[in-house]
């Protein structure tokens, strides 16, 4: 096209800097790409896991009767294969997306296979945990050299199975910070392209799996105080949210906002967990000096998360991004002094019961006032599973709660009608 053709001009003449012209190219490439392309891609990565796997059981088919050296010859032979294939794509083929990925993906199963045949031949002794450990470290280096979103993915499904691994070990608190430091390795190629705008369903894949690995981080410190958790859980939820809000997912689907789906989803989750008096009555019964509470690792994790979420939103107000009141994205800052209060007094349940409700009461208002069909019925949504939630610890008969489901659907259906029919009312 010709402003491509012109970028180069219009950046030495200074006209526009070196990023705008990045973008312009990016956008441009975006437009242009064709929906086969990305279904190729997709394809050429199943196919390259398939053909990977299928070699495998191949081999474990005749393996018994394979001599130890014929063994070792099919592990590295394997591993070779993989690697010439990736020194052809990166020579030949590196601006083909579907060659990269295709060959990254190969290889990294040729690492994994490669590492556990050696280990079962020479009976090297290992678990699990080293096992993938190993496994994702020596995948780590394809991510940039490969520029691979799939082994990516693959990295970070590694180190969260290393994670859960180690949820029922000792040094839980330590295995938590390798797993951090593992993820911010990736982290650079993630904003890369981010940067970039690059909008592909890998990135979208990743844009979920991020925030889901995380969210098995804060299991791993629950120990002798693992009541605390909920603070982390909902401080995170609440990062997650404001992740969501940035101006780089308000220009995307929201299929590809992972962040601000699993955030909403989590926070209510937890909110109709902790609605029930069980966690309550056990938190009350449990003494602990002040004293105490500042030198468990739980607690001071709870802090530091909830100050970096608080910087985070206080970052988004000052910048304005923050431009749309969200009140699951809150509630972090209301659940913490009614947990501290559920130390003390039993009031704690009825107002997380009443924090549930106002948040869905919340939500409705603004669906009503916006016109919004989706946030009326998210709002509805929060308190039908708040009443819900009050049949299980409750004494009523089976007909009483037949009759107040009906009503709740009842309710469902008459709101979305009137909102629907004012909706209709307004456009004419």
């Amino acid at each position: 096209m010709r402003i491509l053709k012109d970028l180069s001009e219009l950046v030495q003449e200074n006209v526009i800097s070196h990023e705008i012209a990045e973008r312009i190219t990016s956008y441009y490439d975006q437009k242009n790409q064709k929906p086969s392309n990305k279904l190729v891609l997709i394809f050429g990565i199943l196919g390259a896991l398939l053909v990977g796997t299928g070699i495998l059981l191949i081999l474990a088919h005749n393996w018994d009767s394979l001599s130890k050296i014929s063994k070792t010859s099919l592990a590295f032979l394997l591993l070779l294969a993989s690697q010439t294939l990736c020194l052809f794509t990166l020579l030949r083929k590196s601006d083909n997306a579907v060659w990269r990925e295709c060959s990254a993906a190969f290889l990294s199963l040729a690492l994994g296979s490669c590492i556990s045949l050696i280990s079962q031949i020479y009976h090297i002794s290992g678990d699990f945990k080293q096992f993938i450990l190993v496994w994702s470290l020596l995948t780590l280096p394809l991510v940039y050299l490969m520029r691979s979103s799939v082994t990516m993915l693959l990295f970070i499904i590694g180190i969260t199975a290393y994670l859960i691994d180690y949820s029922v070990q000792s040094e839980q608190i330590t295995k938590a910070f390798i797993y951090l430091l593992l993820l911010a390795f990736v982290l650079p190629y993630y904003f890369q392209n981010i940067r970039k705008n690059q909008d592909h369903i890998l990135l979208t894949l990743i844009h979920w799996a991020i925030p889901l690995s995380l969210l098995f981080m804060p299991v791993t410190l629950a120990r002798d105080n693992g009541e605390y958790v909920f603070i982390i859980y909902f401080s995170l939820l609440a990062a997650f949210l404001a992740v969501g809000q940035s101006n780089y997912f308000n220009s995307k689907v929201p299929i590809q906002n992972g962040y601000s789906y699993i955030g909403s989803i989590g926070t209510v989750i937890l909110l109709w967990i902790l609605s029930f008096d069980g966690f309550w009555n056990t938190l009350i019964d449990k003494i602990i000096p002040w004293s105490s509470w500042m030198h468990t690792p739980e607690f001071l994790f709870a802090i530091i998360i909830s100050l970096l979420t608080m910087a985070l939103q206080l970052f988004q107000l000052k910048t304005g991004i923050l431009t749309k009141f969200q009140a699951l994205q809150f509630v972090y800052l209301v659940f913490i002094p009614i947990f501290f209060l559920g130390f003390s007094s039993s009031l704690s349940i009825l107002s997380i019961n009443l924090l549930c409700f106002l948040i869905g009461l919340l939500i409705i208002l603004q669906g009503l006032k916006k016109h919004n069909l989706s946030e009326l019925n998210s709002g509805l949504f929060i308190i039908s599973g708040l009443v819900i939630c009050r049949f299980f610890d409750s004494d009523l008969s089976f007909v009483l709660r037949g009759v107040l489901f009906v009503c709740i659907g009842l309710g469902f259906f008459i709101i979305n009608y009137r909102m629907l029919k004012s909706k209709k009312d307004h456009e004419s």
